[in-house]
């Protein structure tokens, strides 16, 4: 058994729809909803990050409102341990307003309010001072804020315009301030964050790939702050999206690569201090996904349900996309199981073990061991 990330917690905001409160705010495309869920489920999956599932507050859609984002934050500054790490993920509109002060950077939670815009967004000053509460010194706010499709311009009576779809790079410095605080933004200030072909933001499609392993491989069985970015600051402007490029951006005051998460659920670090795999046991290696999709594809020709295959590795057919048969529909099951999906109890390594205790000795699973 996976060892689990018992310092982890995490607060995972996602808002898709349209703003009840304020008619002007387009809605955003589905992704956005799909970019919190999946970095939940990446975070909860013992055979990734290994985050405790008690450790991770989801707030979707209608359940983002201000007091429970505010809720949610308070929350991890009262349990949070300063050995802890602390993830927060935002991925909805971003914005700014202009005042007397002027230029501010602003969070829209899903009740915010066109006509009352101080008192029912979140501003990058109070995020900040929120932020300043959790005694962790490993914090990392993740900002994914300026979809190309939620761009919106609006006026407020005698009130400056406000413009919705960018948060202001001085705010993103402002919010990186404090020890231990890392800021990732998905875009600079004059991009806009793309939807991928994966049903997410392509800046969250990286995320997940990087949290679930695509890292750099340090032989300790984890994520690393900088060794994510370093991957996300290399894979995002190098796949632009109909030719709009994208550059994530981070701010961090401080040179401590701590520790995010497991990669791939620790298991280098963990089955290694067991002295190596069992006869017949899959061991802590990474696996080809192309590969594995083959031999899989071979053995249940029908797809995951061939022999309730999927079943029997701990997964949940039921949360599968609907892609045909044969080796398309394992196509999509392993990408949906690569985005933390698939069932909370299955894994590539769960799947491939039950693969190998019905073929101990088919030379397709061979290789992959």
């Amino acid at each position: 058994m996976a060892t689990m990330f018992e310092a982890g917690r995490a607060l995972v905001i996602g808002i898709g729809p349209g703003y009840p409160g304020f008619p002007g705010a387009s809605a955003l495309p589905k992704s956005v909803r799909a970019d919190a869920e999946s970095v939940a489920r990446t975070l909860m999956d013992p055979a990734l990050c290994g985050y405790p599932s008690g450790n991770v507050q989801l707030l979707l859609d209608d359940q983002a409102t201000l007091a429970n984002i505010v809720a949610g934050l308070e929350k991890l500054a009262q349990e949070a341990k300063p050995s802890d790490t602390v993830f927060v993920f935002f991925s909805g509109h971003g914005g700014q307003r202009v005042g007397s002060s002027g230029m501010e950077s602003f969070l829209v939670p899903v009740d915010y309010d066109g006509d009352d815009s101080l008192a029912t967004s979140l501003g990058a000053e109070d995020l900040s001072r929120l932020l300043k509460t959790i005694p962790s010194s490993r914090v990392t706010l993740v900002l994914d804020a300026c979809h190309a499709e939620g761009a919106a311009f609006v006026k407020d009576g005698e009130s400056a315009k406000r413009v919705f779809g960018r948060v202001r790079d001085d705010d993103l410095e402002r919010l990186s301030q404090g020890v231990g605080r890392v800021v990732f933004a998905s875009c600079t200030e004059s991009e806009v964050s793309m939807t991928s072909s994966h049903g997410v933001s392509l800046f969250t499609y990286y995320l997940l790939q990087g949290m679930g392993g695509a890292t750099p491989d340090r032989g300790d069985g984890l994520v690393r702050v900088f060794d994510l970015f370093e991957y996300l600051s290399n894979q995002v402007p190098a796949n632009p999206v109909a030719g709009n490029v994208q550059h994530p951006v981070m701010k961090a005051h401080m040179q401590d690569n701590f520790p995010m998460a497991l990669r791939k659920g620790g298991l280098l670090k963990s089955l290694g201090s067991q002295g190596g795999s069992t006869a017949g046991s899959v061991s802590p290696r990474n696996f080809d996904q192309r590969q594995v999709e083959t031999v899989l594809s071979q053995l249940y020709p029908t797809g995951p349900w061939h022999s309730e295959i999927w079943s029997r590795a701990g997964g949940d057919l039921s949360t599968l996309p609907t892609a045909g048969n044969g080796r398309a529909a394992w196509h999509a099951a392993l990408r949906t199981l690569a985005f933390g999906g698939g069932g909370k109890d299955i894994s590539l390594r769960s799947l491939i073990q039950a693969a190998v205790n019905e073929y101990p000795n088919h030379p397709g699973l061979a290789a992959l061991l």
